[in-house]
């Protein structure tokens, strides 16, 4: 039972690490036909370049924003719910650690729905006569599918951590 307890709360921690390192790592890119450019790649908390809104506009279609902002309030969000059920957890306090795993765990499922709404409304297709079509996108990073997944990850281990009921000794 220990052993169970032991590795469900290294993996709940190893979904934590992999939310914080996607900190550091880049979410969000723009995609032109295909390409993705380096210089127009973006972490968690960067705001988009003027050129990308440029080229939206060149396509009579408005870059939407809202969505990323979203995402980083629940990525964010779902951060600060982790570092809570660590803490709720070391005060051994399991009703509240299982409320802060359920918390991260929707934080991770809000992130992942905000993120593909972002990417999914900010795509344009144009035609063009006799060089064909041509589409700009934003695409999802590493960034992005390690902090959904860290969530995720280590809100459901979490919860199956503060699940577990320890064997009570009985008395005599």
């Amino acid at each position: 039972m220990k052993t169970k307890k032991q590795v469900f709360f290294l993996i709940a921690l190893l979904g934590g690490v992999l939310a914080i390192v996607s900190l550091f790592l880049k979410s969000w890119a723009f995609d032109a036909n295909g390409e993705i450019a380096e210089k127009y790649t973006y972490s968690l908390f960067q705001s988009v370049a003027r050129e990308v809104e440029l080229a939206f506009e060149t396509a009579n279609k408005n870059y939407v924003g809202i969505w990323s902002i979203l995402y980083s309030i629940a990525a964010a969000l779902g951060i600060v719910s982790f570092a809570g059920f660590l803490v709720l957890r070391l005060m051994k306090s399991n009703n509240n650690a299982k409320i802060a795993s359920l918390a991260t765990v929707i934080c991770g499922i809000v992130a992942l729905v905000f993120g593909i709404i972002y990417t999914s409304v900010n795509t344009v297709k144009i035609q063009m006569p006799l060089i064909g079509d041509y589409v700009y996108s934003m695409k999802g990073q590493a960034g992005f599918f390690m902090l959904c997944a860290g969530l995720i990850l280590s809100g459901v281990f979490g919860m199956l951590l503060s699940s577990i009921k320890t064997p009570r000794k009985r008395k005599k």
